[in-house]
């Protein structure tokens, strides 16, 4: 944090920044005291807790983004906190009003920039976003934004501090503005919008409680639900390697199961239980299978470069366009996202997928780009497969480090790949002298020095998985046929009885017969006896 003295505005001073970074300042637009706010709303809301939280501190308003000159950032350069028209909104108004949240945001984004503006300027011209801002732009704004709105001087502090952000000096994006909202405000919005326009997506409605399935079956009563759940070729190919090897339990994969196959028709499916149920487990079951399902994909490419598509998009770079090109849509869709109230819990989960202790020992050829997952999270890795990201300096962090990073980026693999490996400077621990060796992600990681050698692992790569898929999937196809047969021996069972059944009736049927046939042959021959006397 640097204040904003009475002297020298921090670019007037000529800070420098820090080894390898470009120093920007995000200028806290004033701020409301949280006290009287507070007490405000309780006394026209009321509380009924018994233990309120007390409310102290302020709240920001708005932040500014400059560089380190102090002139204003590409947009966005201004972040407005909803807490401000909120607050006024709430105690003035009505508490529908709130939903008005995005449009008045945009407006007040819009006010704030024409108050920096300076008032002999015209509003055609740009060129003031071009000098550095002055004590007075900073102040006009302040009160133009506390005029907006309607908030009492008393509750209000001018702007007096600035917080320094740093970015990788090869990082040609400014810091975001501060997050001074909730992010579910924009999606509730749009959620609204598309309520209101009637297109509201599947997922959307059956979670919000406005679609609701037909059809609820209890899978501890109903054993035919969890059987159906449970047949083997409902059953993921794959799994992850967890230490030990050892299975999910019954309900664990059956959860797995129906969240591949009910999320396709149904789009969305909750999986509900307390902690320590294994629910993180199964997680890695169904992120182990998405990565099968998009290797299978992968198949479809004899060349990985089809697997990119020009986006008709081009930068201008050194004299020269460079073409952007994007992901083939059949190998979007298989991103996972992991989110909750609870940052730390997300963070957790994201950082020990990739952990070394996370998979089993006996796995010791699973590896993917280690060096670089090493470095991304700070300890030891198996394989970069997640990341921690969530706020604006894990995102800030991650993109330095992956990207950026002279020694482990993911920069520097992709130029060797492509024939332009590149030494750093790296300094010698022993002697102290900077020394050129390549990146540490090419020496370890080992990419591939042509594109004719590239092809040939991409086929290796492709022809071991395929091998194992199908190995896997006969398997699963032996396995389903145990099942239909298992699911038959009731059947045979009863038809055998039936046909014991109607042997022993046959039997009983065959004995009455011969009895009856006996003695009808006794009769005849009597009968005989006596028309033989009676021609004599």
């Amino acid at each position: 944090m640097v204040r904003l003295d009475e002297l020298a505005l921090p670019w007037e001073r000529g800070e420098r920044s820090r080894p390898n970074q470009r120093l920007y300042y995000q200028v806290v637009l004033g701020s409301v005291e949280l006290e009287p706010a507070i007490e405000a709303l309780v006394e026209r809301f009321g509380d009924s807790r018994a233990e309120r939280p007390s409310a102290r501190g302020n709240a920001v308003l708005a932040a500014l983004v400059v560089d380190k000159s102090g002139k204003l950032v590409e947009d966005p350069a201004i972040g407005v906190s909803s807490f401000g028209w909120g607050l006024m909104t709430a105690l003035t108004g009505d508490l529908a009003d709130l939903a008005g949240w995005p449009d008045v945001e945009k407006r007040l984004v819009d006010e704030i920039e024409s108050a920096l503006r300076p008032p002999e300027v015209s509003e055609d011209d740009e060129e003031w976003r071009s000098k550095p801002l002055t004590r007075q732009s900073i102040e006009r704004a302040h009160r133009a934004l506390v005029s907006m709105l309607g908030l009492p001087d008393e509750w209000v502090h001018a702007p007096d501090f600035a917080i320094r952000s740093y970015v990788y000096f090869k990082d040609p994006s400014p810091p975001e503005p501060l997050l001074l909202n909730s992010f579910f405000l924009g999606d509730l919005a749009t959620a609204k919008q598309l309520f209101l326009a009637g297109e509201a997506s599947h997922n959307l409605k059956a979670y919000l409680g406005a679609w609701v399935p037909p059809l609820r079956s209890n899978i501890l009563e109903d054993t035919s639900v969890l059987e159906s759940a449970l047949r083997p070729l409902s059953t993921p190919l794959a799994r992850w390697p967890s230490n030990g090897r050892h299975p999910l339990a019954l309900l664990q994969q059956a959860a797995v199961n129906l969240a591949f196959s009910k999320t396709t028709p149904e789009g969305i499916i909750g999986i509900n239980g307390p902690p320590g149920t294994g629910k993180t487990t199964l997680l890695r079951d169904v992120l182990a299978n998405v990565i099968a399902d998009r290797a299978t994909a992968l198949l479809a490419f004899a060349d990985p470069e089809d697997a990119f598509e020009h986006s008709g998009e081009k930068l201008m770079v050194g004299g020269s366009w460079l073409h952007l090109y994007r992901l083939h849509s059949s190998l979007t869709g298989f991103e996972m996202v992991v989110a909750s109230s609870n940052n730390k819990a997300v963070e957790n989960v994201s950082a020990e997928l990739p952990g070394l202790a996370q998979i089993a020992d006996d796995a010791p050829h699973l590896r993917y780009f280690k060096t670089l997952s090493d470095a991304l999270h700070g300890s030891e890795t198996w394989g970069a497969i997640a990341a921690v990201l969530g706020n604006a300096q894990n995102r800030s962090k991650f993109k330095q480090q992956f990207w950026w990073d002279e020694d482990s980026g993911f920069n520097n693999y992709l130029r060797a790949a492509s024939g332009s490996r590149q030494e750093v400077q790296v300094e010698n621990p022993d002697t102290g002298v900077m020394e050129l060796k390549l990146p540490r992600i090419v020496l370890s990681e080992d990419p591939p020095l042509s594109k004719k050698d590239a092809l040939k692992r991409w086929e290796a790569a492709c022809k071991r998985f395929k091998d194992v898929r199908e190995k896997c999937l006969s398997w699963f196809a032996w396995l389903e046929s145990l099942q239909t047969d298992l699911e038959r021996t009731p059947g045979l069972h009863a038809a055998k009885r039936a046909a014991l059944d109607s042997e022993h009736r046959a039997l009983e049927h065959e004995n009455q017969t011969r009895t009856a046939l006996d003695h009808a042959e006794t009769q005849l021959g009597a009968i005989q006896s006596e028309i033989a006397q009676l021609t004599v």
